[in-house]
């Protein structure tokens, strides 16, 4: 897989401001408008992971192997293993939201991922977010029932934070994780709007995407990730 060159912080930050701004757009365009004054309470958040280092902010997160090490609020909100989707041996997970600019897009090209690959140890793996502009308000029911509407079939998980304070310890893990190459700078490797996704091959992290990569654009990654798994136990 060709690895993508790291950005100087400069460049790291303006590629975030795009990515800001492209969500922005498509909010406008395509979905509720993201307003004014909640795309410039975006870009102090944006200066800061620029400018500070980039650390777990739960404690222990960096002490953990492995995706399948975590539990995660399943659909009812209670409990589920990560472990539980080890059978799929290549995840997509991604932060979605329903009414977000992005929503149609993403949900169609995920599930365009599920249908072409599920059947080949690999899964696309959603986990709801209200963290970017309040754009999954729902309770777990009212985002089941709206991934049900868009014809879903892979998992849709229960309501978490992936950014802040209240950030769940898995995705504080995939932000500290090395992997095989990233478009933007490593300390942007967190979260910066809906549907950020993280490629994981064997509870590894092998590849971040921004929000605005389209699931499409990531079949290819995906087919040799499934093409170069090895047997168990193999070298």
């Amino acid at each position: 897989m060709a690895l993508a060159r790291p950005l100087s912080q400069r460049g790291a930050a303006l590629r975030a401001r795009a990515i800001i701004g492209a969500c922005a757009i498509a909010n406008l365009v395509h979905g509720p408008n993201l307003g004014v004054g909640a795309l410039a309470g975006m870009v102090p958040v944006v200066a800061a992971a620029v400018s500070t280092p980039r650390r777990a902010v739960v404690s222990g997160a960096r002490a953990q192997e492995s995706v399948h090490s975590f539990e995660v609020p399943g659909p009812d909100g209670e409990p589920v293993a990560m472990a539980a989707f080890k059978a799929n041996r290549v995840l997509l997970l991604t932060n979605v939201a329903s009414q977000c600019g992005l929503t149609d897009s993403n949900y169609r090209g995920l599930q365009e991922l599920q249908a072409r690959f599920g059947g080949r140890s690999f899964s696309v793996v959603a986990f709801p977010a209200n963290d970017f502009a309040g754009q999954e308000p729902g309770t777990n029911d009212d985002i089941q029932a709206f991934a049900a509407s868009k014809g879903v079939t892979f998992p849709v998980l229960g309501k978490i934070s992936v950014r802040g304070e209240a950030k769940h310890p898995l995705w504080a893990w995939l932000e500290v994780q090395p992997s095989e190459g990233f478009g933007l700078s490593s300390i942007l490797k967190g979260p910066q709007w809906n549907f950020h996704k993280v490629l994981v091959v064997d509870g590894k992290v092998v590849q971040h995407y921004a929000p605005t990569t389209s699931p499409e654009s990531i079949a290819d990654d995906i087919e040799r990730a499934l093409t170069g798994l090895k047997e168990p136990g193999s070298e």
